[in-house]
């Protein structure tokens, strides 16, 4: 309940930024967001996991597409998705093909498979696929420590680039805390 009270808290903020755009994917009463977490941990395959959805409620579904951040404490090398560029755009272009909207995890607590200054890439996805939504940062209460990972001051710096994003766009940015059975004793 945390994750989606959350998600929803930092969704209408973004919302009230008064977008420049139109959002691509109003969210309403009448229009409601469900938030489906399609993980490379679970399986590497969106298709079947887009394919679990009953067909009733696609419309109303955001996948989000998640990029592991699993890796060498040694080298920074990423265990999964050692290409998360690649990765993003192909899940991304399955969801297109599906005409399901869709929104890239690019961070897990103190960790990211994309740039921290370079926004390039994030601006490409909203103008190549118009069914991507936005960004979302996962668990931003841990990994900052890690040699790896970006500050946390350097993470609410791109947050806000994000959002600068998002309003040029209509898109959201978003920060979400994924809740499971192992991490009942963290509290964010």
């Amino acid at each position: 309940m945390r994750y989606f009270t959350l998600l929803l808290l930092t969704l209408v903020c973004n919302v009230m930024a008064f977008a420049d755009a139109p959002l691509r994917r109003p969210i309403s009463p009448t229009q409601p967001a469900w938030f489906v977490h399609i993980d490379n941990w679970n399986d590497a395959d969106p298709q079947k996991i887009i394919d679990m959805i009953p067909e009733d409620i696609k419309p109303y579904v955001v996948f989000n597409i998640s990029m592991s951040i699993s890796h060498n404490e040694e080298t920074g090398a990423f265990d999964r998705v050692p290409n998360a560029y690649s990765t993003a755009r192909s899940w991304l272009r399955t969801c297109a093909e599906n005409n399901v909207w869709a929104m890239v995890q690019c961070a897990s607590g103190g960790f990211s498979h994309f740039s921290e200054t370079d926004l390039r890439f994030y601006e490409e996805l909203y103008r190549e696929y118009p069914n991507f939504v936005g960004w979302n940062y996962a668990e931003q209460f841990w990994g900052f420590d890690d040699k790896f990972s970006c500050s946390f001051d350097e993470r609410l710096s791109h947050f806000a680039d994000l959002m600068k994003l998002a309003r040029k766009y209509g898109g959201y940015t978003c920060i979400s805390f994924c809740g499971n059975i192992w991490s009942l004793p963290l509290s964010p």
